[in-house]
């Protein structure tokens, strides 16, 4: 737990260092003994707080803080770039992680309606199978992930070739950007004698990358539906509150009518306190009501940073699959050792040398 104003956890602290054995009773079990208890010592009530998941930790913020989220600006063409860029090449566990946790929050919340009674019955009876085949979805698609990454990773560590090249590629760019060309002209000659080796192997990593890519779209694609499903919870949370608030207020209504028009004073002390009771209730609702608008619209925000995600890594697969397709199809020139420079004094042929590594880059990536 944090000290600052929003009450947050990470991801850890949740699912601990394994996410195999989670389960929806682990979760309840902690946010009763863990998170309700830190809500019970800074005496708050949960139901006035707006939830958000975001950079691996739940928060529970304030409607202040929800609204300075919510005038955040959209990513720049810079951060949604590395958003992109980790979604298709970053730590897949990661992406498990978050979406993990915002299933079974999810899951939480309608299990906590259903108990407490807090939507229409008939909304329960769709939403229970609806969260199961998400859940199902979900599970799916890790699965064959997981299998495609660990594929992957079997084929790069019994081909330590790969690594090598590509260190090696990374040196000797970092020598032409530095002006040493003796040691550029060494690590040169060093790739030309794996490029053929190197490339074999690429090429049969080639259709598991693409798969990877693929599936890691499908699980942003579940991530949307989470969290569509959870605005759906929410809406129908609000239209209970909405009919209760307003029955709440004209019943307070007429108990100011009856406190005034009474003359007895057993009577106007019976009346009073009914009122202070009924006008608890109604703040306890009308503060429910007002976080659960602001939750709407944080999760309608995250859908939609979400949706322009999916769309931009669409169009990056898109550009990566035709160019792999016009490499398919062209001459295999690359099976050739490259050809690299007897001497990099020469700038025209630096400069092509350069432009060839780049290609090789694009290729392997």
């Amino acid at each position: 737990m944090t000290n600052n104003d929003a009450i947050s956890i990470t991801f850890e602290d949740i699912l601990g260092s394994s996410t195999d054995n989670f389960s929806m009773e682990k979760l309840s079990s902690f946010l009763e003994s863990v998170v309700e208890n830190t809500f019970r010592q800074r005496d708050c009530n949960a139901a006035e707080l707006i939830r958000v998941v975001q950079n691996g930790r739940i928060y529970w913020m304030t409607a202040a803080q929800a609204d300075a989220l919510l005038r955040e600006k959209e990513e720049t063409a810079d951060s949604l770039k590395n958003s992109v860029q980790q979604s298709l090449r970053g730590d897949f566990r990661v992406i498990a992680q978050e979406l993990k946790i915002l299933f079974l929050l999810a899951q939480h919340t309608l299990n906590m309606y259903l108990k407490q009674h807090l939507i229409p019955a008939g909304e329960v009876q769709w939403a229970t199978p609806h969260v199961t085949r998400l859940g199902r979805q979900i599970v799916f698609y890790m699965d064959k992930l997981w299998q495609v990454e660990e594929k992957m990773k079997k084929t790069r560590m019994e081909n330590p070739v790969l690594r090598e090249f590509e260190t090696k590629m990374s040196e000797f760019l970092e020598c032409q950007k530095t002006g040493d060309r003796e040691n550029a002209m060494l690590l040169a000659k060093d790739l030309a004698v794996k490029k053929a080796q190197y490339v074999r192997i690429s090429r049969g990593l080639a259709s598991d990358v693409t798969e990877s890519s693929h599936l890691r779209i499908d699980l942003q694609r579940q991530k949307k539906s989470i969290l569509s499903f959870q605005k759906y919870l929410l809406a129908q949370r609000q239209g209970v509150l909405q009919s209760q608030v307003q029955d709440m207020r004209k019943t307070v209504e007429n108990l100011k009518t009856l406190l005034a028009r009474s003359e007895e004073e057993s009577k106007k002390e019976r009346c009073r306190k009914n009122l202070e009771e009924r006008n608890a209730v109604l703040q306890r609702q009308e503060k429910e009501l007002s976080a659960l608008d602001k939750e709407s619209a944080v999760l309608d925000k995250k859908e939609k940073e979400t949706d322009q995600l999916i769309s931009t890594m669409e169009a990056h697969l898109q550009v990566s699959d035709a160019a792999a397709k016009s490499k398919t199809e062209s001459p295999p020139a690359e099976e050739k050792a490259p050809h690299m420079p007897d001497s990099l004094d020469n700038e025209e042929s630096t400069s092509k040398t350069h432009r060839m590594i780049t290609i090789e880059r694009r290729h392997r990536r």
